[in-house]
């Protein structure tokens, strides 16, 4: 599940440098948020953020196959009863971030807007990597909504890792379900549509959560029939 993920800031006259990340699936996720930080604390004015993930050899398919972590069907059932596992997916995906001030100034299209991020690390965990742990993901989500100064009623839909497992897809519905379920909250995973491409996932996840906006669509999970019973 690790992947690289190579960021490289940059000014306008040249290249400052390139940094790579690996923290498995999230490894893209983390890649923005260190150049957003980087251009809040105004080190950078904007940021080229990219997400690779190639399957070369099938070495790490078959142990994920032993381990049950993959679809014996190859397909991710986001959500739905009969989620078991996830089928891996190919990605290079790349992102572009820049000061909204100095885009506007500019005159770069604008796709959208960041309002905050962040991160947090739960530690051992009983469930190792691949379980999520629903309290620190609670606690994430508040913390980026506060720093935001966003209300959790705002917020009409939340695109989820949901990779299509029966274990993790319920407890990180149910850390969704504590901050916005007073209000009703659809949400959706781009995982049933393209797969998983693991180290980019979370840049795909953007694309889509963009699109969604520009279309004023929420684009509907395929593969969806049945919701998870422990959900």
């Amino acid at each position: 599940m690790a992947g690289d993920v190579d960021m490289q800031e940059q000014n306008s006259d040249q290249l400052q440098r390139s940094v790579t990340l690996k923290s498995a699936c999230s490894s893209s996720g983390m890649a923005l948020h260190q150049a957003l930080q980087a251009i809040r604390l105004g080190e950078i004015s904007a940021a080229i953020v990219a997400g690779t993930s190639l399957m070369l050899t099938p070495s790490l398919s078959i142990t994920m196959s032993m381990t049950g972590l993959l679809s014996p069907d190859g397909s991710s059932k986001s959500f739905d009863a009969s989620a078991n596992g996830y089928a891996r997916a190919e990605a290079i995906s790349c992102i572009y971030i820049k000061r909204l001030d100095e885009a506007i100034k500019d005159g770069n299209p604008i796709r959208a807007v960041i309002r905050a991020s962040g991160s947090n690390a739960d530690g051992r965990t009983q469930g190792g990597l691949t379980i999520p742990n629903p309290v620190a993901h609670e606690a994430l989500i508040r913390q980026v909504y506060q720093s935001a100064g966003l209300d959790f009623g705002e917020t009409a839909m939340v695109e989820c890792h949901g990779t299509g497992t029966a274990a993790g897809d319920p407890l990180e519905v149910s850390a969704v379900a504590s901050c916005f379920g007073e209000h009703g909250i659809y949400i959706g995973s781009i995982k049933p549509n393209l797969g998983h491409a693991e180290a980019v996932a979370g840049i795909n996840s953007i694309f889509k959560a963009v699109l969604s906006l520009e279309n004023q669509t929420i684009i509907p999970n395929i593969k969806f029939v049945n919701p998870n019973p422990a959900s």
